[in-house]
């Protein structure tokens, strides 16, 4: 295979199997030591691996550390130790000095591992790749790799790229014949990735910009990282994109030109106001950047009102004070003598004069008096921009990160600027070169919305010699207070820096276990940062509230684990070598290796201000979160469902694989609408991401809050303040609106947009009483609900003043009010109040809705369901061959058939009412003289006459049923609020029963999403794995029968691949990045799960992939009633996979636990046939040796380790393999398995 068709990445853990499986042990362990790969992949400073067409080929480690070489020789672990301290010893011969000795922080790595597979043809080339990708991801910089290895190393790939250096002498128990001499190898970064050579750009250069023009042509200027007016040459004479901007090439000649035009223009320019630099590298110009001082003050004025400038002096020079010394006498003089300058002089002389009497009065008299005739006038002059800017960049791939030269050549250019300032649109793509090596200008608290530019900086000096990490003494607390100027709390900090410090002196005296730690980060002996990590986590806390096995795998002991909760940084060098590097550093010197961080939110989110006096816990309570942390750490997953422990702090996570991870930046502001569980799990995804750091991310939620089960419609209910606090979003990260005040929605150039614009983006979201929202990306999560009440009374009921008090309500708002009610107001209606509640629907929703009415209070003899159903009674053949009308037909049967009839009801329960459909409603005043509604119901029968029903039957009316009733409930299918319905149609979105997406879950505007219960799939694309007749069947592609979650991460996945294109994700490799229509849709392995608690105790759930009813014909069931519990798998044929899971009994289970066996095969249960021989299948599926089926990671990591090609599903003994392997390397969350 071509070394040119391989991508190197930074390892997973996920690739741990991969690599095993190419890694010849012996070898490995002889020239490594102990190469346990899972370890490396999380404790590495870096580790690196190479795929191919999706198979891993090649893996390559370091560390910071020297490892321990083999301990299988002569004398075991002696022998082992000899060559660890002659290799420390030769690295510092060679001028390699340690860290603890003086040196430079990170500048020299050790290889630790490398391997390749036997199936690469150039396996050097592939090793150079993942070489320079190590040097490239790992903090600080790095010069050098070393190696300390056996002599047989060089017969390897990676040794055919180092220099041996020395050789260790005998008498380590090596023969002196033998060719496995221990000695120490080299390679640095200029000899794996030679830097090129910047200079300033002239017009013979015209022939050598070719190559690169023909770069920048072939990706639409609106592409081109920076955008179109950085890098598509927008506005530079000879480019006209007017008709070329969303094209998807341009003509090289025409960049061309505009690149020499460039040069020209800037040689005419007087001296140090423009130029224009080229990197070279062997006669190839590998990049270009236009850089110019003119405008400087209306450019910075263009952002100055959403960015903080003031940490950078606005980027203007300091003021220049003059101080004069004039005479009085002799400028009254001249004043009379020339009346013409009078109105000028006259001030001056005033002023003087006023200088001169407020002297006399000084204390010092006898020394003012003698120069009463003169004064010292104080001029300040301005001092000018102190900045230059970028107008133009452009850089072949693969050399971003070696053309930092190009700020060399750039701040010769300018001598009398320090600063380096590029601006670029916020939904433009970010430039990789200037996010990886400059720094981010903060915007101003509250102004993200409003901000249109992203602003980087480098300063003159941010790479300079002499930065050094250290720990914190008490010498420090003057430099680290003046560092804090003009920050909050400025006196606290370093109290609370001095007060650690101490802290560890003494424990240092003492002799006693450490549980603090402060560090300094020093550039030429001055303070310019500082850090304190608190060594006493409660990490079992963190486990209950955080997926943090996720990011920490490798991590089990909690002395590995400290809390940042201090952390400030000079912005000069708070770019993310040193930014990261600073932290790394600090846990290498505290002996730790994951660096947790707890940002919480404010108070009115439920955050309880912090003690005042307590001077540990003010750093982690602030609002603004740390740069590093935000940029830099991973944010840990929150953990949900009823054990998930309930913290108000968003986690995040650092650990060397996290930090060498270099996340992309996306600007462009991605707003969420919605408030279910589609809505949340996309934002949970996009603000979790790992790869992707999304800088604007808005949650416009229901009133401000997250409702999983269902969106209220009062405004009284509070926010999740949890959930919001997990994921991190802070205030102004989670807006609150009511669904009926969504106005209008605005695309990008259709129609004017009065009072807004969407220049930015995607279109602006308005919502009453003006309020609106610019986005570059929406995503749609809308919860459709209970349209009873408009169905009957009409869309503008509220508007009619005699319809609104008409009692017609939803279930959830209802039962809501009643909860919120004081105890005295709850009475009047559910004890002293009269007549019927009626509940209405044939869903489970309606059968759950009895059970719920009764728990807050209402009697069972007022409480009616109305189902629009015939009863299933008809037939006595077994359940699984049956079809049946709805899910709540086949729940109620079920419970029948396996508690009995009094599982249905409870004493008192009038019987519902069946067969019959609401007509229409009215007022009315009951026999109390209470207001109440009088329900109109059409009766039916079913006739025998095979037509459009599910059940081969049709619905003839026979006659009207009137019923009054103090309230009406709806507990109806869903469906969207009309109001919401019609703004989205006058947007020219596509309506089909749900907003129609194409595979990708874009909708006709490919900058606007949808998912969840609102969309639906269009009829144009093929299904996903097992979806059969997938466009045939309306209710397929309806994504009601999907599970919310999993909907909402499949939304967020396609929304990260709009804006990084080259996104490589290991758990999707079949969705297309392209922007066209995507004919697919992605792979859903999770159910839909929908359960009901019957008012006689009975408990119901159903967990589908099917989107059909029960008995599809493709599949098959086993079915077992075992005393009171009845449960039931479907498989599907052609797959094999099990389908659906259905329970009832008379107790309560975890639907959502056992609903995750839904989607695998069933051959993980064992052989098929043997199912049929299971007399309780619940308690079959409920055994210790299947528990592993049912953890939260089993799925994907099962369909993982199958996409890779190490195993199928289609064998009992394949499968069986991948359950062990899956408890092998989670059998700290399954400890059952020790007795299996």
């Amino acid at each position: 295979m071509p070394a040119s068709t391989i991508v190197v990445r930074p390892a997973r853990f996920s690739d741990v199997a991969a690599i095993e499986s190419f890694v010849e042990r012996s070898t490995a362990t002889s020239l490594y030591g102990t190469f346990d790969v899972p370890r490396l992949v999380e404790r590495a400073v870096v580790a690196v691996v190479a795929v191919h067409g999706g198979t891993t080929v090649g893996f390559l480690a370091v560390g910071s550390r020297a490892p321990m070489p083999d301990t299988s020789g002569v004398r075991g672990h002696h022998d082992a130790s000899d060559k660890l301290q002659w290799a420390k010893q030769a690295a510092l011969d060679v001028g390699h000095v340690p860290v603890s000795e003086g040196g430079p922080a990170g500048a020299t790595l050790w290889l630790h591992g490398c391997a390749t597979s036997p199936s690469l043809q150039d396996p050097k080339s592939v090793v150079l790749q993942m070489m320079n990708l190590c040097f490239e991801r790992a903090p600080w910089n790095p010069t050098s790799v070393l190696a300390a290895t056996d002599s047989l190393v060089e017969k390897t790939a990676v040794g055919a790229l180092m220099e041996k250096k020395k050789i260790m002498p005998n008498g380590n128990g090596d023969d002196a014949s033998s060719a496995k001499r221990f000695a120490l190898y080299e390679v640095t970064r200029s000899q794996t990735a030679p830097a090129a050579v910047s200079r300033r750009a002239t017009l013979e250069d015209y022939d050598d910009f070719l190559v690169l023009a023909a770069h920048v042509a072939s990706v639409a200027a609106a592409d081109t990282p920076g955008g179109t007016k950085i890098g598509g040459f927008e506005g530079f004479e000879g480019v006209n994109l007017s008709s070329s901007t969303h094209e998807t090439t341009r003509s090289p000649c025409v960049v061309q030109n505009a690149m020499a035009n460039m040069v020209q223009e800037s040689l005419k320019a007087p001296e140090g106001s423009a130029a224009v630099l080229v990197a070279v590298f062997r006669d190839t110009i590998v990049a270009l950047v236009a850089v110019t001082n003119a405008s400087m003050e209306s450019f910075v004025d263009d952002f100055a009102g959403t960015h903080d400038l003031s940490v950078y002096d606005e980027f203007k020079k300091p003021v220049e004070v003059v101080v004069e010394e004039v005479d009085i006498e002799k400028g009254n003089d001249e004043h009379e003598a020339d009346d013409d300058e009078s109105d000028a002089a006259a001030p001056i002389a005033t002023q003087l004069a006023e200088l001169a009497v407020g002297a006399e009065d000084d204390e010092d008299a006898e020394h003012v008096s003698e120069k009463k005739n003169s004064a010292s006038v104080v001029t300040e002059t301005p001092g000018g921009s102190d900045a230059f800017r970028v107008t133009a960049f452009a850089v072949l791939p693969g050399w971003e990160t070696r053309i930092d030269s190009l700020y060399d050549a750039a701040f010769a250019a300018f001598p009398k600027n320090d600063f380096c300032v590029l601006s670029t649109p916020c939904a433009s793509k970010e430039v990789p070169f200037f996010t990886r090596t400059a720094v981010r200008v903060p915007l101003k608290p509250g102004f993200g919305s409003f901000a249109e530019q992203t602003v980087v900086m480098r300063h003159r000096y941010a790479v300079c010699d002499g930065f050094v990490v250290r720990v914190g003494t008490k010498e420090d607390v003057r430099g680290v207070t003046d560092l804090l100027a003009g920050t909050s709390n400025r006196e606290k900090k370093a109290r609370a820096f001095h007060k650690r410090v101490a802290e560890s002196e003494t424990e240092t005296r003492e002799r006693t276990a450490s549980t603090g730690s402060a560090f300094v980060a020093c550039c030429d002996g001055q303070v310019v940062g500082y850090l304190l990590f608190d060594l006493a986590v409660d990490v079992d806390v963190l486990r209950r509230a955080f997926r943090v096995d996720l990011l920490t795998r490798e991590f089990s002991q909690k002395n590995e684990f400290c809390e940042l909760v201090a952390y400030e940084l000079n912005p000069v060098f708070a770019f993310r070598a040193r930014r990261v590097g600073f932290v790394a550093e600090a846990l290498r010197v505290s002996g730790k290796h994951v660096a947790v961080y707890k940002h919480g939110l404010e108070d009115d989110f439920g955050l309880n201000a912090a003690d005042p006096e307590n001077l540990d816990v003010e750093e982690s309570q602030l609002n603004k979160l740390p740069d590093a942390v935000a940029r830099d750490f991973a944010m840990a997953t929150p953990k949900t469902g009823p054990n998930a422990e309930r913290v108000s702090f968003a986690l995040f996570v650092l650990t060397s694989r996290i930090a060498a991870n270099v996340r992309t930046v996306v600007d462009a502001r991605v707003v969420v609408l919605g408030g279910d569980d589609a809505a949340l799990a996309a934002v949970e995804f996009l603000a979790t991401h790992a790869c992707v750091k999304f800088e604007n991310l808005v949650l416009i939620a229901p009133f401000g809050g997250l409702f999983p089960d269902g969106v209220p419609n009062h405004a009284h209910h509070q926010c999740h303040q949890s959930l919001f606090a997990k994921l991190g979003l802070g205030q102004h990260g989670v807006v609150g609106y009511h669904e009926a005040d969504l106005v209008r929605l605005q695309r990008r150039g259709v129609g004017d947009t009065p009072g807004g614009s969407t220049d930015r983006g995607g279109g602006v979201v308005f919502f009453h009483e003006s309020s609106e929202f610019i986005f570059d990306a929406l995503a749609l999560c809308l919860t459709p609900r209970d349209e009873t009440r408009r169905a009957v009374l009409g869309d503008d009921v509220e508007a009619d003043e005699r319809l609104r008090e008409v009692p017609v309500e939803r279930f959830c708002d209802f039962v809501a009010n009643v909860s919120n009610m004081d105890q005295g107001e709850r009475n009047q209606i559910t004890e002293n109040g009269d007549g019927l509640v009626l509940v209405y629907g044939a869903t489970l929703v309606s059968i759950g809705a009895v059970l719920k009415l009764m728990n807050v209070g209402v009697a069972p003899e007022r409480i009616l369901r109305v189902v629009p159903e015939t009863e299933e009674t008809e037939g006595e053949e077994e359940i699984e061959h049956k079809r049946f009308q709805s899910t709540a037909a086949y729940a109620e049967r079920v419970v029948r058939c396996t508690l009995g009839d009094d599982a249905l009801t409870f004493p008192g329960l009038p019987a519902p009412l069946r067969g019959v459909q609401l007509a229409g409603c009215e007022g009315v005043e009951l026999k109390n003289g209470q207001p109440g509604v009088r329900c109109y119901f059409q009766e039916f029968v079913m006739t025998g006459d095979d037509t459009t029903n599910t059940d081969g039957k049709e619905h003839q009316p026979r006659g009207v049923k009137a019923v009054d009733a103090f309230v009406m409930l709806g507990c109806d299918e869903p469906d969207l609020d009309p109001k919401t319905f019609m703004c989205l149609d006058q947007a020219g979105l596509v309506l089909d029963g749900g907003l129609v997406v194409d595979g990708m879950f874009r909708t006709n505007d490919e900058r606007i999403y949808a998912a969840g219960d609102c969309a639906k799939f269009s009829k144009r694309i093929k299904g996903g794995p097992g979806s059969a007749n997938f466009t045939k069947h309306s209710q397929k592609r309806a994504m009601r029968t999907r599970d919310a979650r999993e909907c909402g991460f499949l939304l967020a996945n396609s929304l990260v691949r709009q804006f990084v294109t080259d996104w490589d994700d290991e758990n999707d490799k079949e969705q297309s990045s392209s922007s066209s229509f995507s004919l697919t849709t992605p792979a859903f392995r999770n159910p839909r799960v929908e359960s009901a608690a019957f008012p006689g105790g009975a408990f119901f759930f159903r967990a589908s992939l099917a989107t059909g009813v029960a008995g599809h014909k493709k599949s098959h069931s086993v079915t077992t009633t075992f005393g009171s519990q009845f449960c039931a798998l479907e498989i599907d044929s052609v797959t094999k996979l099990i389908t659906t899971l259905s329970y009832c009994g008379d107790r309560v289970v975890d639907s959502r636990y056992y609903s995750r066996i839904v989607g695998l095969p069933v051959s993980l249960l064992g052989a098929a046939e043997a199912l049929s021989d299971v007399d309780d299948l619940f308690n079959f599926l409920s055994l210790e040796k299947h528990s592993a089926l049912f953890h939260a990671d089993f799925k994907s990591c099962f369909f993982a380790t199958v996409a890779q090609g190490f195993g199928n599903f289609s064998s009992e003994a394949s499968a069986q393999s991948a359950v062990i392997e899956f408890v092998k390397a989670r059998k700290k969350d399954l400890p059952g398995y020790r007795t299996v």
